[in-house]
């Protein structure tokens, strides 16, 4: 059965990948081999337009009692997400589906500001913006950023993005809301691959960055 992805106007800036029952059911039934239930953007895919993925809350709740990870596979962001954070998929959300919408952002030439004042950051590729969202048929929206359960998120920087900077000073990091600083999660970062993997219990605005300094902000 075909995902109408809801509340997204025609001039929405998100592009819309909805996943159809039988898709899920197809990467549960896979699961058993390859221990996570793999959905991806369109092979070979290249999005510049920011992406919702959405699947209904029902297959939610059958990934829970399936038991194993989710794991969602976008351009440059791998999400992987335990079984166990779809326990809150139940009778109440009966015809709603849930929506990750992903968008990426240049990070241009700009410091950006750090939580350490004698610092600046400055961005290795693109940011990312996760946010999961429950969506019901009226069009009422339910945000939920903070997790239950860690969460996987892997970031892949482009090739050639590293150019110039010091890459034993790369880490992950993620945008506060409250403060609007970039707050330090992780120094993981392998430059034979561009990959950067963290472990959160929340989502949102995230970067590969370079600390560096003295603040030029």
């Amino acid at each position: 059965m075909a995902v109408d992805v809801k509340n997204l106007p025609d001039n929405s800036p998100y592009y819309s990948l909805p996943i159809s029952d039988e898709e899920v059911k197809k990467a549960i039934a896979d699961s058993r081999s390859s221990g996570k239930v793999v959905l991806s953007a369109p092979e070979g895919e290249e999005l510049e337009k920011s992406v919702t993925l959405a699947f209904k809350a029902a297959m939610a709740a059958e990934i829970y009692s399936n038991g194993r990870p989710l794991e969602l596979r976008l351009p440059g962001l791998i999400i992987e997400i335990p079984a166990g954070e779809f326990s809150r998929f139940g009778a109440n959300l009966q015809g709603a589906q849930l929506q990750m919408r992903v968008s990426w952002q240049a990070g241009g030439e700009k410091s950006l500001p750090s939580s350490d004042s004698l610092m600046y950051l400055r961005p290795v590729g693109r940011l990312v913006d996760v946010r999961p969202t429950i969506v019901w048929p009226d069009g009422t929206q339910l945000p939920v950023s903070n997790t239950n359960n860690p969460i996987k998120v892997t970031i892949t920087s482009p090739i050639g993005s590293t150019a110039g900077l010091n890459t034993q000073k790369m880490g992950v990091y993620r945008l506060s809301e409250l403060t609007q600083m970039w707050e330090f999660i992780s120094n993981d970062y392998n430059p034979d691959t561009g990959k950067s993997t963290i472990t959160v219990d929340r989502l949102g605005k995230f970067a590969v960055l370079e600390l560096a300094g003295p603040s030029r902000i």
